[in-house]
């Protein structure tokens, strides 16, 4: 089921990919626009993880989460060869985390830090800012813990 995975890494790639060129090219920094009541587009950057995770170490953290990318990746690609036919939500689901870490792994090559720009807020409170990669990354693990949770028990006990 490597092709599937591939086309589904692709597709989340190249939605982030775009998104975050349209809003690099089109917004400034911490200049929101209102989308829906409850969600701006404003332009940020994070050196760190998910949820600013290591954003004000001294640089060295670009490294790790590239080298970590790319270990998930190789991770990941070995994975999708083992799927069959009848795994299919989870052949998307790990395309859905690749597309992700590639995303982000390319914005941390080219700038040194991930364009976010997704603004979720209720209220005056805000949720850390995120990108489409970060969605597919999310996405693609909550898929993969639904298909375990109702996945038929292949070996039962009599």
């Amino acid at each position: 089921m490597l092709l599937p995975s591939l086309l589904m890494a692709c597709l989340v790639f190249v939605l982030d990919q775009s998104s975050k060129w349209w809003v690099l090219h089109y917004m400034q920094t911490s200049q929101p626009v209102k989308f829906l009541p409850f969600l701006n587009i404003n332009l940020g950057h994070n050196p760190g993880a998910a949820f600013g995770l290591l954003a004000s170490s001294d640089g060295w953290q670009r490294w790790l989460f590239i080298g970590v990318a790319v270990f998930i990746s190789v991770v990941i690609l070995v994975w999708s060869t083992r799927l069959r036919k009848k795994d299919w939500l989870e052949a998307m689901a790990i395309g859905m985390i690749l597309g992700g870490a590639w995303g982000n792994m390319l914005d941390r090559l080219l700038q040194g830090t991930v364009t976010d720009f997704i603004d979720f807020y209720i209220g005056n409170w805000h949720w850390y800012m995120f990108n489409i990669a970060d969605v597919g990354i999310c996405a693609g693990a909550f898929l993969l813990i639904l298909g375990a949770a109702f996945k038929p028990k292949l070996l039962q006990q009599s």
